[in-house]
C-alpha cells in the first residue's frame, strides 16, 4: 500500500469527539473490601492481616504487596465498602510523586500512600512495591499506568 493513506471518514470514530487512547484498551478489574477510606485512582496492597481486603499502600512497608489501583468511577469509599480494583491493564491520572518517564517501572510513593513513583532500585522490586508501568510522562503529578499482575 505504499503511497496510499487512510483518511478517516466523516463521521467515522473520533469524527465527533475525542476518545482517550485507554477507552480502547480492555482492563481486568475485581472487587474487593477495603480496611480504609479510599478514592479513585489510589494505589492499593492486600491487608497484611490475610482478610483479602485491600488497604491504601502505604509508604516504605515492606511486606504490603502492591496488587492494583482503585478504578476512578467509583469515587470515594469508607472502610467496609467494596470496590473495584484495577489488577491489570491501564488506568488513567494516578497520583504520582517525583519525576517519572513514560517506561518506567511505577510502585507505590515513599512520600505519599496510594501515590505512585519511579521504582528505581532492586530493593523496590523485591519488596513488592511495583505496581505496573508508566505510559504517559508524569504532568501536574498525574500519570497514567498500565497495572500489571504481580
Amino acid at each position: 500500500m505504499s503511497g496510499t493513506k487512510i483518511i478517516n471518514p466523516a463521521g467515522g470514530a473520533f469524527a465527533d469527539s475525542f476518545q482517550h487512547y485507554t477507552d480502547r484498551m480492555s482492563r481486568t478489574q475485581h472487587a474487593f473490601v477495603c480496611t480504609d477510606a479510599l478514592t479513585g485512582n489510589q494505589v492499593v496492597s492486600l491487608n497484611v492481616d490475610s482478610t483479602g481486603k485491600v488497604t491504601k499502600a502505604t509508604t516504605g512497608v515492606v511486606g504490603h504487596r502492591c496488587i492494583g489501583i482503585v478504578d476512578n468511577s467509583g469515587g470515594s469509599s469508607a472502610a467496609g465498602d467494596v470496590v473495584q480494583v484495577v489488577v491489570c491493564g491501564p488506568v488513567r491520572n494516578v497520583a504520582a510523586q517525583g519525576a517519572i518517564t513514560a517506561g518506567d517501572q511505577v510502585g507505590r510513593s515513599g512520600t505519599t500512600a496510594g501515590s505512585v513513583a519511579a521504582v528505581t532500585s532492586d530493593a523496590s522490586l523485591i519488596a513488592g512495591a511495583v505496581v505496573g508501568v508508566a505510559l504517559t510522562t508524569a504532568a501536574s503529578n498525574l500519570v497514567d499506568v498500565w497495572v500489571r499482575p504481580v
